[in-house]
């Protein structure tokens, strides 16, 4: 219990970090030519220049440590993705431009044979989805119906293909985990196709 009161209070000063401590001349890791090879589906892994990014890279000893989804719409990129947040809601709908504000490392994924329809099926999905009603995994627990990033981005799929992305549970203090790691392993399943570093 003391560990997941740990994670608790490192997930608030995370929301600390980003409401007071932001650095607002930091690089803005953002290029318009980006959005334009991406398309809806493709999963963005992303790093940040921080000591609370690193703590949760280490988790699984990965290059990342966050993980959202691309709808794009008109030309637009939008990223759907869980992040804690006491103000608002825990379900973020972000431009790319603010999803990268921060990055240091970002890496892009397509799944493989993604068809017009499942594509389709996933920007319904999302569509359908209501901030209000979705909150973050405390929990860690992957039969309820909350979510932290990675667990988030794998029921889009399970819900779009049928089937997990990711390649391997993690074993996180007696929970079994979703990790950045463990979908980034997925060679089968998606191709890396960009990425980006600061």
């Amino acid at each position: 219990m003391l560990k997941f009161v740990m994670i608790f209070c490192l997930i608030g000063v995370v929301t600390l970090w980003k409401t007071y401590f932001n650095d607002k001349n930091t690089h803005v890791f953002y290029k318009p030519f980006i959005c334009k090879k991406l398309q809806t589906g493709d999963i963005v892994f992303r790093k940040e220049n921080n000591i609370i990014s690193d703590i949760f890279a280490q988790i699984d000893h990965s290059n990342y440590s966050h993980v959202g989804i691309v709808l794009k719409q008109d030309n637009k990129c939008s990223i759907y993705h869980m992040e804690y947040d006491e103000k608002s809601e825990d379900l973020k709908i972000v431009s790319l431009k603010d999803f990268l504000f921060q990055a240091s490392q970002v890496q892009f994924y397509r799944y493989k044979n993604f068809s017009i329809k499942k594509k389709k099926s996933l920007s319904d999905l999302l569509f359908s989805l209501d901030p209000k009603k979705l909150s973050f995994d405390f929990d860690f627990d992957l039969d309820n119906r909350k979510f932290y990033c990675t667990e988030f981005v794998n029921f889009l799929f399970f819900h779009t293909v049928k089937k997990n992305i990711y390649t391997y549970l993690y074993d996180f203090h007696g929970k079994k985990v979703i990790t950045v790691k463990s979908i980034l392993l997925n060679k089968k399943d998606f191709l890396a196709f960009e990425s980006h570093s600061l």
